[in-house]
């Protein structure tokens, strides 16, 4: 009986330690992406507002929607890049980042 139940607490702790193992590799993954996605995003929030300036925003409901949808957005990596679990797999260039100022014609 004793043999079994060693046996049982070593597969036990070869098991969490192989799902700790793959929940650090996938959140690094992450990671990594995170930081080489944030420039293009950069790139797609700033092309948005000099696009703002220069439509009638009234008559465009979906650039307004991509305006929310990018300031949800905006909001949400800077909470999560203030969390202790997240804070290194979010950019810190996103706290940088400012929200998108609807001023257009109409607006």
């Amino acid at each position: 009986m004793r043999d079994f139940l060693d046996e049982v607490v070593f597969f036990g702790a070869v098991f969490l330690g192989g799902v700790v193992f793959i929940a650090v590799i996938i959140m690094t993954v992450g990671a990594i992406g995170n930081r080489i996605g944030v420039i293009g995003d950069m790139e797609a929030i700033e092309q948005l507002r000099r696009d703002v300036k220069h439509i009638d925003l009234q008559s465009n409901e979906d650039v307004m929607g991509k305006v929310a949808d990018w300031n949800m957005r905006i909001v949400s990596e800077r909470r999560y890049n203030q969390m202790w679990l997240f804070d290194w797999t979010i950019p810190d260039r996103w706290d940088t980042i400012e929200l998108i100022n609807v001023e257009g014609k109409g607006g």
